[in-house]
């Protein structure tokens, strides 16, 4: 609930994270070397849980975003114990994250 959220004017189709089941929009951005990670949902799970992935590769270079799983998640059991359809979000939403940095590191 505390995680903050995008203005409305960032919630565009362009940031939208396809195969989730609420809205999910990741704003990603690169300032000074690193990436920066934004995001929001509709559903309170599902902004939760993309606030801790968009936190696990907030700040880190481009390179480092590329190359980094985001395995913790599992290893914690976060995600046992999401549906098939959140599951499928979260990889796209990690692996959108990472597509992010692989492009930034050769830009």
């Amino acid at each position: 609930k505390t995680a903050p959220g995008l203005e409305p004017a960032l919630k565009l189709d362009a940031f939208l994270v396809e195969g989730c089941t609420s809205n999910l929009w990741l704003v990603p951005a690169v300032d000074q070397g690193v990436c920066r990670f934004r995001c929001d949902a509709d559903s309170l799970i599902t902004k939760g849980i993309a606030s801790l992935v968009c936190e696990f590769y907030d700040a880190a270079p481009p390179q480092e975003v590329a190359a980094t799983d985001a395995d913790f998640l599992s290893a914690v059991g976060i995600t046992q114990h999401l549906s098939p359809n959140r599951r499928n979000g979260l990889t796209n939403l990690v692996g959108k994250i990472r597509a992010f940095g692989r492009a930034a590191a050769h830009s």
